[in-house]
C-alpha cells in the first residue's frame, strides 16, 4: 500500500516533498452489545446490554503512543468484536490482525480482548510510530461486595456479648466477660494484632452496649454516670453529665457543629450535649421509641451538608417489623419512620445498622416478616429514603454463607465498624473470626 500511496504522490511538475506527519488525532468505540446470564426467579435466563461507547472517551498519549479509556467498561462487557472510529492525519491506517497488518475501516469489528497495535502511513509513504491501543474493562465487579478473613489472635474466644466502635482509626471491641467490660482494639490498617483484653476499670459496672466515639473520646455509661477516655485505657467520670441509662445517637462535624443524644437514667427524658459538659434536658420520650440494643447512624444531607440527620433503630418487641426514628441537627424532635405499604425491615435479633454507599444497610439474626422465618445474616436490607421503606438485597452485596453458622456458635454475640476505607468489619464471639467486606468500586481510587 505505501508503494502505491508513494507512486501516485508523483506527477510531471518534479519531486515533491511531502509530509512525514503520522498521527492518531481522534479515537472512539461505537456501542456494545453483550449478552449475560442472570438468575430471575430462580432460573438462569440470557440477556442483553448495551454499553454506549461515547460514554468512555479515549485518552491519546502521544509522546508514549498509549490510546486507552480512563474509565474502564462495565464489569463483563464483551471487547471481542468492537467497532472504532479514527481521525488521523491521513485516512490509510493499518492495525494488527492474526500478526499481519490489515487496513482499517470504519465498519471492522476488532478483538480487543489484548491490545491492539495501530500505525498510520504518511504522505510522504512512509509510516509513523505504533499507537498500542488498549479497551479497559473492569476485572471484577464494581458493585460487588467481596469478602476476606483476617486469621487473628482476636480474644473472640474468651468473650461473649460485645460490640466495635471506630475510634481514631482504631476498632475499639468493648465486650462482656466475668460480668464486667473489658476492651481490645487494633488499627484499621492491621485487624492481626490485637491488644491484650483489658478491664475498663470504671468503679461501677459499665454497660458495654452503651459505648461510643464522639469528638475526640470514648463514652461509656456505668450505673447511671457518664464516663469518657482518650484512648480506651483511662476513663474519667464526667461530672457535669445527669444520671443517664443509655447514650442514643451523636454526629461530630469538622465544622465543630457536634451534638450528643442520650436517655435520662428515668428513661422518660432526653438529654444532649454539644461538648460533652453542658447538659440539657430536651423533650420526653415518645413511647415507641426504643430503648434497648441501638444502633445507630449519622451522616449529612447530600442537599445541605451543613444539615446532618440522625437515626436510630432499636427493640420494639410488640411489632413483627422495625421502626426506624430519625431526628435532623435543625430540629428537636424525633420522629418515627412508619414504612410505606409492607416495605418495612423485619424485626432481627441483634440488629444492627450502618450508613454505607451512600445508603441504609440493616442486618441481624433470625428474624420474622408476617409469617416467613428468617435465617441470620441471611441478606442485608437497604433503604434509600432515610430508614422509611426497606428492600431485600437481592445481588451483589451479600454475607458469606458460613456467616449463619457463626451466628449460631456465637450465641447471637457478634460486633460490626465500618472503617474509612470502607470496610464493614464482622468480630464473632466465641471464636477467632473477623471477617471484612467492601463494594468493589468504593475501594477504587480516584
Amino acid at each position: 500500500m505505501a508503494v502505491t500511496f508513494s507512486s501516485c504522490l508523483h506527477g510531471d511538475e518534479g519531486d515533491h516533498e511531502y509530509p512525514s506527519d503520522a498521527s492518531i488525532t481522534a479515537f472512539s468505540i461505537g456501542n456494545i452489545k453483550t449478552r449475560y446470564t442472570k438468575k430471575i426467579n430462580g432460573k438462569d435466563s440470557v440477556l442483553t446490554a448495551t454499553v454506549i461507547g461515547k460514554n468512555y472517551p479515549f485518552v491519546i498519549d502521544q509522546l508514549s503512543h498509549l490510546i486507552y479509556n480512563l474509565d474502564s467498561l462495565p464489569y463483563g462487557t464483551s471487547v471481542s468484536r468492537v467497532v472504532t472510529s479514527i481521525t488521523s492525519d491521513t485516512n490509510y491506517i493499518v492495525y494488527t490482525k492474526n500478526d499481519k497488518d490489515t487496513v482499517w475501516t470504519s465498519t471492522d469489528s476488532i478483538n480487543f480482548e489484548s491490545p491492539v497495535m495501530f500505525k498510520v502511513a504518511a504522505y510522504n509513504g512512509t509510516y509513523g510510530t505504533p499507537y498500542r491501543v488498549s479497551v479497559n474493562v473492569h476485572q471484577v465487579n464494581p458493585e460487588q461486595m467481596v469478602w476476606s478473613r483476617l486469621a487473628s489472635n482476636f480474644p473472640g474466644n474468651e468473650i461473649n456479648a460485645q460490640k466495635a466502635v471506630l475510634f481514631n482509626h482504631r476498632i475499639y471491641v468493648f465486650a462482656e466477660k466475668d460480668k464486667q467490660v473489658e476492651v481490645t482494639s487494633t488499627s484499621v490498617s492491621d485487624g492481626l494484632s490485637w491488644t491484650n483484653l483489658q478491664a475498663v476499670g470504671i468503679p461501677e459496672k459499665a454497660d458495654y452496649h452503651s459505648a461510643m466515639a464522639w469528638g475526640n473520646k470514648l463514652y461509656l455509661v456505668a450505673e447511671g454516670n457518664l464516663y469518657a477516655s482518650p484512648d480506651g485505657s483511662t476513663w474519667n467520670a464526667v461530672g457535669t453529665a445527669p444520671a443517664l441509662s443509655q447514650l442514643v445517637a451523636n454526629y461530630d462535624a469538622s465544622d465543630d457543629r457536634k451534638l450528643m443524644v442520650a436517655i435520662d437514667r428515668a428513661g422518660t427524658t432526653f438529654v444532649e450535649s454539644k461538648d460533652g459538659s453542658t447538659w440539657n434536658e430536651t423533650t420526653s420520650i415518645p413511647d415507641d421509641f426504643p430503648k434497648e440494643g441501638l444502633s445507630y447512624t449519622s451522616y449529612p444531607l447530600q442537599t445541605n451538608k451543613n444539615i446532618r440527620r440522625m437515626i436510630v433503630m432499636g427493640k420494639n418487641t410488640d411489632k413483627n417489623y422495625t421502626v426506624t426514628w430519625s431526628r435532623l441537627s435543625t430540629e428537636s424532635t424525633w420522629g418515627d419512620n412508619i414504612p410505606n405499604h409492607k416495605d418495612y425491615c423485619p424485626r432481627l435479633e441483634n440488629m444492627g445498622m450502618i450508613y454505607y454507599n451512600d445508603s441504609i444497610y440493616a442486618f441481624g439474626g433470625n428474624g420474622v416478616k408476617d409469617t416467613l422465618q428468617i435465617a441470620a445474616f441471611n441478606n442485608f436490607y437497604v433503604s434509600k429514603n432515610q430508614g422509611i421503606d426497606w428492600k431485600v438485597v437481592k445481588e451483589n452485596v451479600c454475607f458469606p454463607n458460613e456467616f449463619n453458622a457463626f451466628y449460631a456458635a456465637a450465641n447471637g454475640n457478634y460486633s460490626y465498624a465500618v472503617d474509612p476505607n470502607n470496610y464493614l468489619w464482622i468480630m464473632w464471639s466465641n471464636r477467632q473470626d473477623i471477617w471484612r467486606g467492601r463494594i468493589n468500586r468504593l475501594g477504587f481510587q480516584k
